[in-house]
């Protein structure tokens, strides 16, 4: 018999359309590029995981695996409660780096890739809330992100489960464990056709931008994140 993936997925209300379109996407990308980190990396993060706010703000770098290629997202922060890995593709490991390389060159050396306003703590929520509806104008929010992932990944031929998997929705009837083997390799495919097609949007000037702009702390003589830190 063949397989049903209504036996894998738990049913659930269908979900109301995003904000986003693929239309928007250079609009999308040019408000991230109108961000100063970590806001323009944690929106950018998001769009290209389909992460949830929690998911993302909290994250540490620890969590984060370079040479695995892996992103590693503990349950206590996760709406699941359950551990979610994700692969990372090449063009994540170089913008992870990049990012990393510039708060190290500022300084920074906490274990938060998105620092708050108090010593040691993340950015919180209402900081993320509010970095969002000034980059967006108050046009779209963070999880019209995620909602825009996931409708493009059907565009591109994304198998249902394997978006399932990435947003990490609950799933039934089989052992998840079975599941993501299974899946893994589709997991990745995934990204990597999503990555493509945001680069072929406007999204590779993360990865080849060379003029100078605004920095992380206002001194115009200094690159970029995106831009790598001169060695």
């Amino acid at each position: 018999a063949g397989v049903n993936v209504g036996d894998f997925i738990d049913a659930k209300t269908p979900a109301k359309a995003g904000a986003l379109t693929a239309a928007d996407v250079p609009e999308v990308i040019r408000a991230l590029r109108s961000c100063e980190p970590p806001g323009c990396f944690l929106l950018l993060l998001m769009l290209l995981f389909g992460t949830r706010i929690g998911e993302t703000r909290l994250a540490k770098w620890p969590q984060f695996d370079l040479e695995a290629r892996t992103w590693t997202i503990p349950t206590d922060n996760t709406k699941s409660k359950r551990q979610h890995r994700l692969p990372l593709t090449p063009m994540a490991v170089t913008l992870l780096t990049r990012y990393r390389a510039y708060q190290q060159a500022n300084g920074y050396r906490g274990v938060y890739l998105f620092p708050g306003a108090s010593k040691g703590k993340p950015l919180s929520r209402s900081a993320v809330f509010d970095l969002v509806v000034s980059a967006s104008g108050a046009r779209w929010h963070s999880h019209d992100l995620r909602k825009l992932a996931r409708t493009t990944w059907a565009d591109l031929g994304v198998e249902y489960l394997a978006g399932e998997l990435l947003l990490n929705h609950a799933l039934s009837k089989l052992d998840r464990t079975y599941i993501h083997t299974y899946a893994e390799r589709q997991i990745l495919d995934a990204l990597e056709r999503w990555h493509t097609w945001l680069c072929e949007r406007g999204f590779s000037v993360f990865l080849t931008e060379t003029e100078p702009r605004l920095s992380f702390y206002h001194n115009s003589d200094q690159p970029q994140w995106w831009q790598g830190v001169a060695g």
